[in-house]
Protein backbone atom coordinates (compact mmCIF):
# COMPACT_ATOMS: atom_id res chain seq x y z
CA UNK A 1 0.00 0.00 0.00
CA UNK A 2 2.64 2.60 0.80
CA UNK A 3 4.54 1.60 -2.57
CA UNK A 4 1.09 2.32 -4.44
CA UNK A 5 0.74 5.60 -1.99
CA UNK A 6 4.47 6.63 -3.01
CA UNK A 7 4.10 6.05 -6.57
CA UNK A 8 1.15 8.21 -7.03
CA UNK A 9 2.98 11.09 -5.47
CA UNK A 10 5.77 10.72 -7.77
CA UNK A 11 3.85 10.76 -10.93
CA UNK A 12 1.63 13.54 -9.02
CA UNK A 13 4.73 15.78 -8.58
CA UNK A 14 5.90 18.22 -11.13
CA UNK A 15 8.31 17.96 -13.51
CA UNK A 16 10.93 20.08 -12.24
CA UNK A 17 10.74 17.97 -9.14
CA UNK A 18 11.37 15.03 -10.64
CA UNK A 19 13.82 15.73 -12.70
CA UNK A 20 16.07 16.94 -9.37
CA UNK A 21 15.30 13.92 -7.35
CA UNK A 22 16.59 11.91 -10.64
CA UNK A 23 19.98 13.83 -10.85
CA UNK A 24 20.20 13.47 -6.88
CA UNK A 25 19.91 9.65 -6.67
CA UNK A 26 22.03 9.46 -9.87
CA UNK A 27 25.09 11.79 -7.86
CA UNK A 28 24.26 9.36 -5.10
CA UNK A 29 24.78 5.86 -7.43
CA UNK A 30 27.45 7.10 -9.30
CA UNK A 31 29.64 8.25 -5.98
CA UNK A 32 28.78 4.90 -4.74
CA UNK A 33 30.39 2.72 -7.34
CA UNK A 34 33.40 4.89 -8.08
CA UNK A 35 34.19 4.90 -4.26
CA UNK A 36 33.41 1.00 -4.45
CA UNK A 37 35.84 0.75 -7.11
CA UNK A 38 38.26 3.11 -5.87
CA UNK A 39 38.33 0.63 -2.21
CA UNK A 40 38.93 -2.49 -5.05
CA UNK A 41 42.26 -0.07 -6.43
CA UNK A 42 43.12 0.17 -3.06
CA UNK A 43 43.32 -3.25 -1.61
CA UNK A 44 44.75 -4.82 -4.97
CA UNK A 45 47.58 -2.25 -4.48
CA UNK A 46 47.99 -3.25 -1.41
CA UNK A 47 48.21 -6.72 -2.24
CA UNK A 48 50.93 -6.11 -5.12
CA UNK A 49 52.78 -3.62 -2.34
CA UNK A 50 53.37 -6.17 0.03
CA UNK A 51 54.03 -9.08 -2.32
CA UNK A 52 57.46 -6.62 -3.72
CA UNK A 53 58.36 -5.74 -0.46
CA UNK A 54 58.40 -9.87 0.46
CA UNK A 55 59.94 -10.09 -3.12
CA UNK A 56 62.71 -7.91 -2.16
CA UNK A 57 63.40 -9.15 1.38
CA UNK A 58 63.86 -12.12 -0.59
CA UNK A 59 65.78 -11.45 -3.39
CA UNK A 60 67.99 -9.02 -1.04
CA UNK A 61 68.59 -12.31 1.43
CA UNK A 62 70.02 -13.82 -2.10
CA UNK A 63 72.09 -10.85 -3.12
CA UNK A 64 73.95 -11.09 0.03
CA UNK A 65 74.31 -14.69 0.47
CA UNK A 66 75.02 -16.25 -2.31
CA UNK A 67 78.82 -15.54 -4.00
CA UNK A 68 77.38 -15.99 -7.41
CA UNK A 69 77.73 -13.42 -9.94
CA UNK A 70 74.62 -14.45 -11.71
CA UNK A 71 72.60 -14.94 -9.10
CA UNK A 72 73.57 -11.49 -7.73
CA UNK A 73 73.01 -9.87 -11.27
CA UNK A 74 69.21 -11.62 -11.30
CA UNK A 75 68.48 -10.94 -7.80
CA UNK A 76 69.62 -7.29 -8.15
CA UNK A 77 67.52 -6.87 -11.40
CA UNK A 78 64.49 -8.91 -9.95
CA UNK A 79 64.97 -6.09 -6.35
CA UNK A 80 64.98 -3.11 -9.20
CA UNK A 81 61.60 -4.64 -10.97
CA UNK A 82 59.97 -4.93 -7.75
CA UNK A 83 61.07 -1.43 -6.74
CA UNK A 84 59.56 -0.18 -9.87
CA UNK A 85 55.85 -1.70 -9.21
CA UNK A 86 55.94 0.19 -6.11
CA UNK A 87 56.78 3.06 -7.41
CA UNK A 88 54.13 3.14 -9.95
CA UNK A 89 51.74 1.68 -8.12
CA UNK A 90 51.84 4.42 -6.01
CA UNK A 91 52.87 7.30 -8.16
CA UNK A 92 49.68 6.78 -10.20
CA UNK A 93 47.72 8.10 -6.79
CA UNK A 94 49.08 11.40 -7.49
CA UNK A 95 46.53 12.08 -9.94
CA UNK A 96 43.62 11.05 -7.51
CA UNK A 97 42.32 14.52 -6.32
CA UNK A 98 40.25 15.14 -3.18
CA UNK A 99 37.27 17.30 -4.01
CA UNK A 100 36.24 19.86 -1.62
CA UNK A 101 33.11 21.01 -0.82
CA UNK A 102 33.20 23.87 -3.34
CA UNK A 103 33.12 21.41 -6.01
CA UNK A 104 30.79 20.83 -7.92
CA UNK A 105 29.32 17.30 -9.17
CA UNK A 106 30.91 17.82 -12.64
CA UNK A 107 34.14 18.62 -11.07
CA UNK A 108 34.19 15.47 -8.97
CA UNK A 109 33.35 13.41 -12.01
CA UNK A 110 36.13 15.29 -14.12
CA UNK A 111 38.55 14.55 -11.06
CA UNK A 112 37.70 10.95 -10.60
CA UNK A 113 37.90 9.98 -14.82
CA UNK A 114 41.99 11.51 -14.62
CA UNK A 115 42.73 9.18 -11.58
CA UNK A 116 41.05 6.45 -13.25
CA UNK A 117 42.18 7.24 -16.57
CA UNK A 118 45.45 7.08 -15.68
CA UNK A 119 45.22 3.77 -13.71
CA UNK A 120 43.59 2.44 -16.57
CA UNK A 121 46.76 3.29 -19.09
CA UNK A 122 49.51 1.56 -16.17
CA UNK A 123 47.06 -1.34 -16.87
CA UNK A 124 47.62 -1.30 -20.73
CA UNK A 125 51.46 -0.68 -20.30
CA UNK A 126 52.05 -3.64 -17.52
CA UNK A 127 54.04 -5.44 -19.94
CA UNK A 128 56.72 -2.88 -20.03
CA UNK A 129 57.05 -1.86 -16.20
CA UNK A 130 55.69 -4.94 -14.33
CA UNK A 131 56.14 -8.02 -16.55
CA UNK A 132 59.51 -7.77 -18.92
CA UNK A 133 61.50 -6.36 -15.51
CA UNK A 134 60.64 -9.46 -13.40
CA UNK A 135 61.39 -11.86 -16.81
CA UNK A 136 64.71 -10.47 -17.09
CA UNK A 137 65.67 -10.98 -13.79
CA UNK A 138 64.13 -14.22 -13.81
CA UNK A 139 65.79 -14.85 -17.20
CA UNK A 140 69.45 -14.20 -15.94
CA UNK A 141 68.70 -16.43 -12.56
CA UNK A 142 67.76 -19.42 -14.60
CA UNK A 143 70.78 -19.05 -17.08
CA UNK A 144 72.53 -20.87 -14.16
CA UNK A 145 71.56 -24.05 -15.30
CA UNK A 146 73.61 -23.32 -18.24
CA UNK A 147 76.40 -24.17 -15.54
CA UNK A 148 75.44 -27.53 -15.17
CA UNK A 149 77.39 -29.73 -17.55
CA UNK A 150 74.83 -32.06 -19.07
CA UNK A 151 73.26 -31.98 -22.06
CA UNK A 152 69.58 -31.92 -20.50
CA UNK A 153 70.22 -28.47 -18.99
CA UNK A 154 69.86 -26.39 -22.47
CA UNK A 155 66.25 -28.32 -22.18
CA UNK A 156 65.14 -27.50 -18.58
CA UNK A 157 66.59 -23.58 -19.63
CA UNK A 158 64.19 -23.57 -21.97
CA UNK A 159 61.04 -24.80 -20.37
CA UNK A 160 62.12 -22.79 -17.68
CA UNK A 161 62.08 -20.15 -19.74
CA UNK A 162 58.55 -20.99 -21.51
CA UNK A 163 57.20 -21.06 -18.07
CA UNK A 164 58.42 -17.87 -17.26
CA UNK A 165 57.03 -16.56 -20.30
CA UNK A 166 53.20 -18.05 -20.04
CA UNK A 167 52.57 -16.97 -16.32
CA UNK A 168 54.27 -13.09 -17.53
CA UNK A 169 51.62 -13.76 -20.77
CA UNK A 170 48.59 -14.88 -18.22
CA UNK A 171 49.46 -11.85 -15.65
CA UNK A 172 48.92 -9.26 -19.09
CA UNK A 173 45.46 -11.01 -20.30
CA UNK A 174 44.07 -10.82 -16.78
CA UNK A 175 44.99 -6.83 -16.25
CA UNK A 176 43.67 -6.19 -20.19
CA UNK A 177 40.32 -8.41 -18.98
CA UNK A 178 40.49 -5.97 -15.92
CA UNK A 179 40.28 -3.36 -18.30
CA UNK A 180 37.93 -4.27 -20.71
CA UNK A 181 35.62 -5.66 -17.67
CA UNK A 182 36.04 -3.15 -14.51
CA UNK A 183 37.52 0.24 -16.45
CA UNK A 184 35.83 0.48 -19.79
CA UNK A 185 32.49 0.45 -18.15
CA UNK A 186 32.85 2.98 -15.43
CA UNK A 187 34.79 5.16 -17.52
CA UNK A 188 32.24 4.98 -20.15
CA UNK A 189 29.18 5.41 -17.57
CA UNK A 190 31.19 8.93 -16.26
CA UNK A 191 31.76 9.78 -20.37
CA UNK A 192 28.06 9.43 -20.69
CA UNK A 193 27.08 11.51 -17.65
CA UNK A 194 29.68 14.27 -18.05
CA UNK A 195 28.24 14.59 -21.52
CA UNK A 196 24.60 14.89 -20.63
CA UNK A 197 25.88 17.54 -17.93
CA UNK A 198 27.19 19.38 -20.80
CA UNK A 199 24.62 19.55 -22.55
CA UNK A 200 21.76 20.00 -20.16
Amino acid sequence: MLDQELQALWQQAPSDMQIKFNQSKLMIDVNHDIRKFERTLFWRDAVEIIAAIAVMILFGRLLYHVPITVVRIGSGVIIFAALLIVYKLIAVKRFRKNPSPNNSFKEYLEMRYQHLSKEKRQLETVLYWYILPILIGYAILGSTLLYIPLWWAWVFYVFYLASGFGVGWFIRWLNQRAVNKQFNPILHRIESILESLESS
